[in-house]
């Protein structure tokens, strides 16, 4: 880490440039880091990229830490600068390895807060796949800003009201009298999310069945105190349910908002900006701001409605109001919001209204996109029923991985076989998402999740596992020398780039990095042990390996750790 940070100041004083990539290149025939900084200058001055690169190479050359650490600076291709680690350098990182709790992190976070808002469900069905991605997402950004220290506040709003909320009141009116989950032995949310679909399929033959779901909707605004009590008891149902479901995934939260009691709020706002000039009336009386001028009139005409012509506010205003009391309330370094693709104009019109507003803050607000989830049938649709359960999802898995696990480890109790199961079928889901690029819509493959072969969570469960049990039968000792074969070198070089690894996820919130760094080290490290000897070793050669097998161990643990995936002590 600490390379990473002084190498990049360094570029960045003796090139006069930011801007620039200082990376971990694909093959270590180019190296342990590579930049680009050169081809950037080069085409900024029109200059030629290799004598820009050699002009630096000579002033990297001469700076005294790098001398004193022996880094070897080359040239390759049109301009690319890249940097050679020397054995001394690598030992002393490799023994930092080793021996140091939480290898590669820096406290760069010391009184700074990042407030992270996700999974943010409706209550008007359980959580689904979607949900699980979200989360699992929105968990790791947390666990990775809060390895580099900062306080990180976890939030959600939970949308708990509306027509949809309402269908499904109307359908438990209907249909579901006098009956409970518990007298069912269901889950409240699963309960709740039936009634959901039953309404869905019954509107498609009684279309009035809308009308009754909107005159429930203004009895809830006239607050009605029967369908209050209704609507209190069947939410609570399903905060039951989803608390169930947060538990078994790992899913936490610092503060909870609701939609409730947030969606009348805003008004203010939007009256003060109206005396300020900075928004207008439009011929429906409805109150505007005029975003065309920035690029953003793609839709609505340019016109976004900030408050109805009868004075009600709309979803974005509560956003509005949100976003300025998380900043009352916590004067935050960097606002979150892990929220679908979809929201991506939505999001692009909330920050710049904050801007028009004069709300400077605006600029630490961040939208964190993702795709979608496919099942191989297609798109998710909750309303007709064909959403995958997150606990039917869990549970299935459990039961595929429960059957492997027993014949593993036959001996294990009932009970001791399920917990791990119900880890390894977790840990499967959540790699599943982790691994591949957030913005990408993804399909979920449940058998291919389990697999304990190739670039899966059951896999990096199984080396540790594997790593843990070497470890138990030897002992580890401090060696001052290192005469590493080639295959350890390349081994102890993975090793090295943790600190790199888990920065690039920091600073470009890409998780994959981390998911796709910590499968290539446990495949070198699985190729390692299994094809020489470890704990049969000559003395100072076992005890050099097994500091190998350790430092792969540590790793493998903070990373599943930063992606929020409990490891198990056998599988």
């Amino acid at each position: 880490m600490d390379l990473y940070l002084q190498l990049k100041k360094e570029i960045s004083r003796l090139a006069g440039q930011d801007l620039f990539v200082l990376e971990v290149p694909p093959t270590t025939e180019f190296g342990d880091l590579s930049t680009n900084v050169a081809l950037i200058i080069a085409k900024q001055k029109n200059k030629d990229p290799k004598l820009v690169a050699l002009d630096l190479i000579a002033k990297l050359s001469q700076v005294s830490w790098l001398k004193k650490n022996n880094i070897e600076i080359k040239l390759a291709g049109q301009g690319f600068i890249n940097f050679f680690l020397s054995d001394q350098y690598l030992n002393k990182i490799f023994n930092q390895a080793v021996h140091t709790k939480n290898f590669g992190k820096i406290n760069i976070g010391k009184n700074k807060k990042i407030v992270i808002e996700y999974s943010s469900p409706n209550t008007n069905k359980p959580l689904h796949l979607g949900h699980l991605r979200n989360d699992a997402l929105g968990m790791s950004l947390a666990k990775i800003y809060e390895f580099f220290g900062f306080q990180v506040i976890k939030t959600e709003v939970i949308n708990d009201r509306g027509i949809h909320i309402m269908k499904s009141l109307l359908a438990y009116l209907k249909w579901g009298k006098n009956t409970t989950p518990k007298k069912l032995g269901i889950k409240g949310d699963k309960f709740v999310g039936d009634l959901y679909v039953k309404y869905n399929q019954a509107e498609k033959d009684h279309p009035e069945l809308i009308s009754e779901a909107r005159n429930l909707l203004q009895a809830w605004e006239n607050k009605d105190k029967k369908i209050i009590a209704l609507w209190k008891k069947m939410n609570s149902w399903v905060y039951a349910g989803w608390k169930i479901t947060y538990k078994l995934y790992g899913s936490k939260f610092d503060k909870v908002y609701y939609e409730s009691k947030l969606y009348n709020k805003g008004r203010e706002i939007i009256v003060q900006a109206e005396k300020r000039g900075l928004v207008k009336r439009n011929s429906q009386g409805a109150v505007v701001v005029d975003l065309s001028p920035y690029g953003l009139g793609g839709r609505d005409s340019g016109e976004k409605i900030l408050l109805r012509a009868d004075g009600t506010t709309v979803y974005i205003t509560q956003d509005l109001y949100l976003a300025v009391k998380r900043f009352s309330d916590y004067n935050f370094t960097k606002m979150i919001y892990v929220v679908g693709d979809e929201q991506i104009y939505h999001f692009k019109v909330l920050f710049k209204i904050l801007s028009i507003f004069g709300y400077s803050w605006q600029t630490k607000c961040q939208h964190f996109p993702y795709g979608h989830v496919l099942l191989p049938e297609g798109k998710m649709k909750s309303r007709e029923g064909t959403v995958v359960d997150a606990d039917d999802l869990i549970s299935e898995l459990t039961t595929q991985a429960e059957i492997e696990v027993k014949k593993r480890q036959p001996k294990l109790t009932v009970i001791e076989r399920k917990k791990i199961a119900q880890t390894i079928a977790i840990a499967a889901i959540k790699y599943w998402f982790l691994k591949t690029n957030p913005k990408s819509t993804i399909t979920f493959d449940p058998q291919a999740s389990l697999s304990l072969e190739g670039n899966t969570g059951p896999y990096l469960l199984y080396t540790y596992v594997r790593l843990k049990r070497i470890l138990a039968k030897g002992k580890i000792t401090k060696l001052d020398k290192f005469i590493f074969s080639e295959q350890e070198k390349k081994l102890v070089r993975k090793i090295c780039q943790w600190p790199l690894a888990v920065w690039q996820y920091y600073e470009k919130q890409q998780v994959n990095y981390l998911a796709e760094y910590l499968f290539q080290l446990a495949s070198l490290i699985n190729n390692y042990y299994q094809n020489v000897p470890v704990l049969k070793a000559e003395d100072t050669i076992r005890k050099q390996r097994l500091m190998i097998i350790k430092a792969a161990a540590n790793i493998i643990s903070s990373g599943l750790n930063l992606l929020n995936i409990k490891t198990v002590a056998k599988m």
